[in-house]
């Protein structure tokens, strides 16, 4: 009888034992059961000058406000945080573009995803700028605020009325700073006399401002070593400055243009027998009057009545029979 009850007892303890063994394993899986969280919770990285820029993230959004006046990068290494137990691709540190559009998705430990999309914010004040008229030749100077002082980032061209635009490089740049940007304007970029908009591009921020108008190039001749002329004979003129003696300018011949100034009174056309880039020759007439002359250059094609553009010697030069 007794043996009877032992076994009995025997039978039960190991259904205990089995039982107690069931709910471990069962209390094990609920302990580690995987993660639903796919949140992205940081996003950091560094500007130009090594300060932390932590992005705003607004539901789906990486929102970066990048300093104002700092060159904006073409690629970032963001360090981020996420959820406990999730992942992230592109994986934290790794170098990506910084552009709008670049996603990251984050993956829970259970598998679940989550998708953010990157978002370069304008942080960058408007633009403001003025201007002026200016010659060939010479300069244009913009005078405002806020420009981003990288030729990269920043443009300046010239709109004319044909709407056709003829950008200013950055090396014909001589003063740039944040405030002024000064710019040479040779002959050789192909702008024209006239009436032009002055455009400028800096970083995502655009202004125009205008009209200005653009006048005849700025001239330095050199003259001949000479005090006296024969009629008959010719005169050269070289241009220094190696753009000033174009062809035609707003859309004038030169040849029709060039006169002497004889004894402070009397207009004499001249017959142009070369002209460069840099020479300018004319003979002097056969019946030029006798006396001193002067170099005039006339706007008016014909030669009366105009503005008067001076190629004035140094020196008088006499002309003799």
């Amino acid at each position: 009888m007794l043996h009877q009850i032992l076994l009995k007892a025997g039978k039960y303890k190991y259904f205990f034992i089995t039982c107690l063994l069931s709910l471990a394993v069962y209390s094990c899986k609920k302990e580690y059961a995987e993660f639903p969280y796919n949140d992205l919770e940081k996003f950091v990285i560094t500007d130009n000058n090594g300060a932390e820029l932590k992005a705003a993230i607004q539901d789906d959004k990486i929102i970066i406000y990048y300093p104002p006046l700092q060159t904006i990068p073409d690629s970032i290494k963001p360090l981020i945080t996420v959820s406990d137990r999730a992942t992230v691709s592109p994986a934290s540190g790794t170098k990506i573009p910084f552009q709008e559009g670049t996603t990251f998705t984050v993956t829970a430990q259970d598998g679940s995803t989550k998708k953010y999309t990157l978002q370069a914010a304008l942080n960058q004040p408007p633009l403001a700028f003025t201007t002026g008229s200016t010659l060939l030749g010479t300069w244009v100077t913009l005078s405002g605020e806020y420009f981003i002082t990288d030729t990269s980032q920043t443009k300046v061209s010239l709109i004319g009325m044909d709407k056709k635009e003829h950008k200013i490089p950055g090396s014909l740049f001589t003063t740039f700073t944040a405030a002024q940007i000064t710019a040479n304007l040779p002959a050789k970029l192909g702008i024209d006399t006239g009436t032009y908009t002055v455009k400028l591009v800096s970083g995502k921020r655009t202004a125009e401002q205008g009209p200005i108008v653009i006048g005849p190039a700025a001239v330095k001749y050199s003259y001949p070593n000479i005090s006296t002329i024969k009629r008959g004979e010719e005169y050269t003129v070289t241009d220094t400055s190696g753009y000033a003696m174009m062809i035609k300018r707003n859309g004038e011949n030169i040849n029709r243009g060039i006169s002497l100034y004889v004894n402070n009174s009397q207009v004499v056309p001249v017959q142009v027998t070369l002209l460069t880039a840099t020479q300018l020759t004319f003979k002097i007439p056969a019946d030029c009057p006798l006396g001193y002359f002067y170099i005039a250059y006339y706007k008016n094609t014909t030669g009366t009545n105009s503005t008067f553009f001076s190629l004035t010697s140094a020196k008088r030069v006499t002309i003799l029979p």
